[in-house]
């Protein structure tokens, strides 16, 4: 098998410490699910007739694991804790699931539902919230330092922002809006550098006397989320997730006056 070759080196999953802990969690599933609900007397069986049993239900997440593009093992990689553990364990017994539908140990449905549904629409809601950042503070730049990118790019954005996203911009050829290539939790960094134009906008569930953290702690927030559904093995976005993202948007659009639909029908 390709994993257990490759071992904890680049592109391993098995044998790394969350890899060990997620393996360990889905043995433990299967083997609660011969017991209750194929009502095996698991624990009186032959030792081979058991790992037949097992074999069945952990061959699909072999495969998967011995297929897949060396992205989805460093993506596992990266989760840490008990969220990215159990994340990761859900991921593999959804590969169980594929396979035998049948197979439902409790609260994988839950997880699949928030990977099938509410990842897209947090997806639809943190793409039109990214955007709305975007034009806002370009526009407000532009306004105050002028319109010539060396005024508004230079005078508004902290060097080593502005030098990532120009990095990225020119390797992909664009010249023009190089503002599409700033990374969400960038645009944080740029409301702090210009506090004063932006801090009373952006400031969200916070009190105008509170820090410059808190008052801008919702952007950080929606970063993670955007995290969890660009990277699937992190987990799902939960229902209370998609609740606030959607009270995040109605705050904006009474900030700004446009809402994520009238984003996206115009983009």
């Amino acid at each position: 098998m390709r994993q257990w070759e490759i071992g904890s080196g680049d592109g391993g999953y098995i044998c790394t410490n969350g890899g060990i802990i997620a393996l360990i969690r889905v043995l433990k599933t299967i083997l609660d699910y011969l017991a209750n609900v194929e009502n095996m007397d698991i624990n009186k069986m032959k030792t081979s007739e058991l790992l037949d049993n097992i074999w069945k239900y952990q061959k699909p997440i072999c495969e998967y694991l011995g297929s897949v593009s060396t992205k989805i093992p460093q993506d596992f990689r990266r989760q840490y804790g008990e969220g990215g553990y159990s994340a990761c364990t859900n991921a593999l017994l959804w590969e169980i699931n594929k396979i035998f539908n049948y197979f439902n140990p409790p609260g994988l449905q839950q997880w699949i539902q928030s990977q099938n549904v509410n990842n897209p629409r947090a997806y639809t809601m943190i793409s039109g919230i990214e955007t709305r950042l975007m034009s806002h503070i370009t526009a407000e730049l532009k306004e105050k330092f002028g319109e010539d990118i060396s005024q508004w790019w230079h005078k508004g954005l902290p060097d080593n922002i502005r030098d990532s996203a120009m990095k990225r911009a020119n390797e992909d050829g664009e010249y023009r809006y190089p503002e599409k290539y700033v990374e969400l939790i960038n645009w944080k960094d740029i409301i702090y550098h210009n506090f004063d134009l932006f801090g009373d906008t952006f400031t969200i569930d916070a009190k105008p006397t509170d820090s410059k953290k808190k008052r801008l702690s919702w952007l950080v927030k929606v970063n993670e989320l955007r995290r969890i559904v660009a990277h699937p093995p992190r987990g799902g976005v939960s229902d209370s997730d998609l609740e606030y993202l959607s009270s995040i948007n109605d705050k904006l659009t009474q900030k700004l006056g446009q809402g994520v639909d009238q984003v996206d029908q115009s983009g």
